[in-house]
């Protein structure tokens, strides 16, 4: 989340968080953040493949 983003939301500004976030994630799987994530050493590999795998099996 970026500060756009925060402060749509602290304002309510819902409308304009729902644009932004659309924008933002545009043509990105939730693969493709988590690889962000772990590029950024937000998170582990581990972590990717557990949260991935949570998702395949729905």
């Amino acid at each position: 989340m970026n500060t756009q983003l925060s402060d749509s939301l602290s304002h309510n500004n819902i409308r304009e968080f729902t644009q932004l976030a659309r924008k933002q994630i545009a043509g990105k799987t939730l693969r493709d953040k988590v690889i962000d994530l772990v590029l950024a050493k937000q998170t582990t590999v581990t972590e990717a493949i557990r949260i991935s795998n949570q998702f395949d099996e729905e």
